[in-house]
């Protein structure tokens, strides 16, 4: 990871205002998914302004120039886990660290969401991240967030594990779906 620097969007726009900011972001291409491409020409810089979602771009040196090898977007997510269905020890489990809405019977937590991720395929600049890296760089930046607010680091390892692992085992008869923050 020698040389990546990991810039946010709205430090970019401040840098260089939003009109230089959306003319570098136009050079991004991502064939694989053009969703990922629109968000970040269309969308990313609105998304931040309003505090929806934080983008990060990982620049690299290249012919003595920094360039754009690839994005990841952040969001706050809400969630709810409905007790109907969730084990004793699972239920043990959440109490550390959601809080238990008794009006809904549930427990709401906020968690990161990995919202965006991409390469940047314009003049071959995939080639110089992969996105194992790309993806490690996302999630370290992750665990350093929920670590300055407060979370233990052995923690957020076990939170994802248990999350992936309620997700993967039956999102729908664990009743985990996200709402809105005007509801947590």
């Amino acid at each position: 990871m020698t040389g990546i620097k990991l810039v946010n969007l709205n430090m970019l726009v401040d840098e260089i205002g939003e009109g230089d900011t959306k003319a570098f972001l136009s050079d991004f291409s991502c064939p694989l998914n053009p969703d990922v491409e629109s968000f970040l020409k269309h969308k990313a810089v609105e998304f931040a302004k309003q505090g929806l979602s934080q983008t990060h771009i990982l620049l690299m040196p290249y012919k003595s120039k920094p360039v754009m090898v690839g994005y990841f977007t952040l969001a706050n997510k809400y969630i709810i886990v409905s007790i109907k269905n969730l084990s004793s020890s699972l239920r043990g489990r959440l109490k550390r660290f959601a809080l238990f809405d008794s009006s809904i019977k549930a427990y709401c937590l906020s968690a990161p969401l990995l919202a965006q991720i991409g390469k940047n395929y314009a003049k071959n600049h995939d080639k110089l991240i992969n996105g194992d890296t790309l993806l490690a760089i996302a999630c370290e930046k992750i665990k350093g967030i929920q670590y300055d607010l407060g979370c233990i680091s052995r923690l957020v390892i076990k939170r994802y594990s248990l999350f992936i692992t309620l997700a993967l085992a039956s999102p729908c008869r664990l009743g985990l779906f996200p709402v809105l923050a005007a509801h947590a």
